[in-house]
């Protein structure tokens, strides 16, 4: 999901590189063909950079529709998660381990806890109380956690793009295959997406 920008931004990065390499030839080709301070000079000047800005914001913006895509769908699929229905018997199964609270067996207990944690509402309704029978305390990833890691990477993303220098080192380990923002957020993202956090 959000992992696979690296990849966009892998080839955005050539890209992008290509487009400067181009640029930085055709300028070479002018200052050894006309005088700096003609008028021909800077008007080939002026066209060849018209032309590195157009193709710069064109690839910005197939990167940033990219961006926007992925970012978007982790958004809905998180929210579509945390929203999910209840099952109807929820209420009836909380009071029922209510009432024999510290009397469930360590078994009983698992068997409750595997019912009762299908989806996010359920879960973090459940654990507290299944932690309360048990004296266990049970790690329990918040949305508003993982929301906040999503969106700290969406900024770090897009000011990747907006402050584009390939000489940084922010610049390449964005871009890393392994152990980078993007890899560790995709894999926060789908954990919590599947219940494991």
């Amino acid at each position: 999901m959000i992992k696979e920008l690296i990849v966009h931004m892998k080839t955005y990065d050539e890209n992008r590189g290509e487009v400067e390499k181009a640029f930085a030839k055709t300028v070479k080709e002018l200052d050894s063909t006309y005088v700096h301070t003609s008028v021909q000079y800077q008007n080939l000047l002026d066209e060849a950079t018209k032309k590195r800005d157009a193709e710069i914001a064109e690839i910005t913006e197939g990167l940033l529709d990219m961006v926007n895509s992925a970012f978007a769908a982790a958004n809905k699929k998180m929210k579509d998660y945390v929203i999910a229905p209840v099952s109807a018997d929820l209420a009836t199964t909380l009071e029922l381990v209510r009432t024999m609270g510290a009397n469930l067996t360590k078994y009983e207990v698992q068997i409750y806890r595997e019912k009762l944690m299908t989806n996010y509402t359920t879960k973090r309704i459940a654990n507290p109380l299944l932690d309360a029978v048990t004296g266990e305390n049970h790690s329990f990833m918040f949305y508003d956690d993982v929301k906040d890691n999503l969106d700290e990477v969406e900024s770090s993303v897009r000011n990747w793009i907006s402050n584009y220098d390939p000489t940084t080192y922010s610049h390449a380990i964005l871009i890393a295959d392994q152990n980078n923002s993007l890899t560790e957020c995709d894999t926060l993202v789908t954990s919590f997406l599947n219940g494991e956090v």
